[in-house]
This record gives structure tokens, sequence and C-alpha cells, in this order.
């Protein structure tokens, strides 16, 4: 209802709500009496009109009745997808409709270092919500939760009614450690947006958590009960969602599978049926000696030799690409030039036989209904899904009719989970059932 009545662009009748939303005039009352209460909805008297047309929807001459329109007290919810290279901001109405997305891509634009800045990276975020609220002249007082996603496990402890959060590990992102990220972000939204904003309207999760439950609540896996998300990016992360509640552990590092190890002098990795041997010398072309993961310092972890800065890296190291290109320039290598196509092709499915290894362990503790890969790497299609299906298949214990699809919108599902993790934190609007 409160949809139908933004849509309309002008006041609706009782009548008319009930025909657009399909909603029975009696509930309709109920509703519109309730939110009238709580200033969400204004009343106002229809002026005297002559009815055009065939006068559907046109009170008769000289009749005034009742008609409603949302208040700006309906308000705005605010999305925040921070990643390790780039920033993603988006406004929603009061029923977490996206208004406007905006930010910066990876490859694009990248003025900040998120893992060393800390709280300034959570200041520009705030910056650029700030833009977006004078562009669609969002007034303060009138934005009703913040959701934010960061790119880190994070560490919650509770003192009474205090929440504070901390990035979990002093090595996941070392200008982090020991801050408030909760506290830096309410002050941040407090002095770039609006100083009445308070603490219980901001909510952070890790990105690849809410990208999780973004899916979950409004991409391909919103009929799954439990989905498992695979963020495949500059690093590694997963998520995991049941019943629409996101599992974060005791120590909030559930599902960090972008740091779990992997045997790369088995041949285990190396079955793939239509590369062979290619696959092999690609998937065991480094030796784990030579690399060492900055973010859990281990020297085999599965984000330091399957993310798609392990593609581009490989590719650097082979002179296939220049020291300055971007994993959008390997992609489209992959699949247009005929120099570089075999081996960006070749890189990007070591990669996928290698996530696939540990998607299977995932899986089969897990047992999730659906597995959604996003991540800018997810660009690759089936030359990335392929791969990983092939290793859970032979991997995994009785996985092989598990779906595994690709993300809905991968430049939206961050931003789609942080609004959907306000809309289950907050009151609704509606009230009445």
């Amino acid at each position: 209802m409160l949809r139908t009545l933004d849509q309309a662009g002008r006041p609706l009748t009782r009548s008319e709500i009930g025909k657009r939303a399909n909603i029975s005039r009696p509930t309709v009352s109920l509703l519109v009496d309730d939110l009238a209460q709580r200033g969400i909805v204004a009343r106002l008297r229809q002026e005297p009109r002559e009815p055009n047309g065939d006068g559907a929807d046109a009170p008769p001459v000289g009749r005034r009745p009742e008609v409603f329109r949302l208040t700006r007290q309906a308000g705005v919810l605010v999305g925040v997808d921070i990643g390790h290279s780039g920033i993603r901001v988006a406004l929603a109405d009061s029923t977490g409709e996206l208004l406007k997305k905006d930010g910066e891509e990876s490859g694009k634009r990248d003025p900040v270092d998120v893992d060393a800045l800390g709280p300034q990276a959570i200041d520009h975020a705030a910056a650029l919500v700030a833009e977006l609220c004078t562009k669609w002249r969002v007034r303060p007082g009138l934005v009703r939760g913040i959701g934010l996603g960061l790119p880190a496990p994070l560490r919650v402890e509770a003192d009474g009614p205090t929440v504070r959060q901390y990035v979990a590990g002093s090595t996941f992102m070392p200008g982090w450690h020991g801050v408030d990220v909760q506290d830096a972000a309410v002050r941040a939204l407090q002095n770039r947006v609006d100083p009445s904003i308070a603490a219980d309207q901001v909510f952070i999760e890790n990105d690849a958590n809410i990208a999780a439950l973004g899916e979950a609540t409004s991409g391909k896996a919103s009929d799954a009960q439990s989905v498992l998300y695979l963020k495949v990016s500059s690093g590694i992360g997963a998520g995991y969602v049941h019943n629409r509640e996101i599992e974060r552990g005791a120590n909030g590092i559930a599902l960090e599978l972008g740091h779990m190890s992997l045997p790369l002098t088995s041949g285990a990795l190396a079955h793939d049926p239509q590369h062979g041997a290619a696959v092999s010398d690609f998937v065991h072309g480094e030796s784990p000696s030579q690399l060492r993961c900055p973010r859990c310092l281990k020297p085999n972890c599965m984000e330091v030799h399957a993310s798609a800065t392990a593609v581009l890296r490989r590719l650097q190291q082979d002179g296939l690409v220049g020291s300055d290109a971007q994993v959008s320039d390997v992609l489209e290598h992959a699949i247009t030039d005929p120099g570089t196509a075999k081996h960006a092709r070749l890189a990007i499915t070591a990669s996928g036989e290698r996530i696939g290894y540990v998607l299977a362990q995932a899986m089969t503790i897990l047992d999730p209904d659906i597995v959604v890969v996003g991540g800018i790497l997810s660009d690759a299609g089936e030359l990335l899904l392929q791969p990983i299906r092939e290793a859970v298949r032979r991997e995994g214990l009785g996985l092989v009719d598990t779906e595994i699809q690709l993300v809905s919108d991968r430049h939206l599902a961050g931003i789609r989970g942080a609004l959907a993790l306000v809309l289950l934190n907050t009151e609704p609007l509606l009230s009445v059932k």
C-alpha cells in the first residue's frame, strides 16, 4: 500500500488504494487510520471536480471524499556497501525499493584504501551518502535507518544497551585494529548527513553476509530457506543465511572461506576434463612459499591463489597483461583476444577449481538449498561456474543436485542486503496485520 501511494503521484481515495493495491476496503481503512495516527500518511479533502472520460475513479460533482498521500515522515533507507577497493551507496524508499545507486567501482575510481584507512573510509562513505541525500532533497530527520557492509569479519561486544563492533583479528584490515566501527559510523553519519541519526538506526555487517541476505530476500534465492553466498573479488568472502537470519558464528568469522587452506601440491585440483594437464600446470605454477596472504598471513589460503587479484597477478607474471591492467581487462581477454584468451581462460578455470574444492567442504557441512556466486570474477559467467560445479561434484558428498548460480546483480547484491538489514531490524511501518 505504501508503494501504491508513493507511485501514484497524487493523493488517492480509499477506493483507488484498494483497486491499485488489490486490498479490500476494510483493510485499507485499518491501514490508513493506523498510518495517519503515526504521521506517515496525511488525510486531505479532495477538491470538487468534474468527472472526465468515463468518470472512473472520479467522485460526483460537489462531493469531497477523503484522500491520502505519504508524508515525508515515511522517510528513506540508506544502503552502504564498502569493499576492499570501492564504496557504493544507495537510497531506498521506506519499503526498501531502490531509488538511486551511486558510488565507486573497482577499476574506475578508488579514492580510498579501505583496508588501511579505517574510520576515514567510513567518513568517505558518509560523505557519499550526504551527496546523495542532497541530490534527492532528503532533509534531516527523514533517514529511518542505515545498513552498512564492511569487507571483514566483525566481532560484536554488547555492554547492556551499548553495542560495539570491531574487525575480528588485527591482520585482516590493520588500519581498523581497535576501531569501534559502530561508533565510527554513527559519528561520521551524524557529522556528514544528519546530527539526529542515532546508534540504533545504524546496522553494520560483513559485506558477504549482507550480500547473502540481499539474495535471500530479493534475489535468485528469495524462495530458498538456506543460502550460501560466495563473493569472488579482490578478496574472497562468504556468507550464509538460514530463514533470513545471518549465521555469524561466536566470533564473527563463520564462513571465512577465503582464508581456508588449499592443498596446492595435491592433484585433487587439476582434473578438469576440458583442459587436462594445462590446468594442472597452471594450478601448480606458483609455489606456496612465494606468496603469503596479507590478511591471514598464510601462504596457501584460497584468497591468495583463487581471487580475482590472483588471476590478474598470474597473467601479469607471465607477461600477458600489463602491470596497470584491471580484472575487467582480463575478463575481456578471456572472451575476445586470440593472443591471451587461452591463458585468461585457464587462469579463471584454475580459480574455479580451487574455489570449488573449498566450497565443497562448506556445502558438505551446511547443505544449503542454493549457492550464489558474486563478485567481479562472476562476470566470467559459466567460465567460472563450470569448474566450480565440477570440483564440487567431485569433492562433495551427494551435492550434485545443489544449485550453484550467478548473483542476480553483483553491483547491487550488497546494497540490497544492507537495505534488507535495516528492514529486518527496524519497526515496520505497517503494524496492522
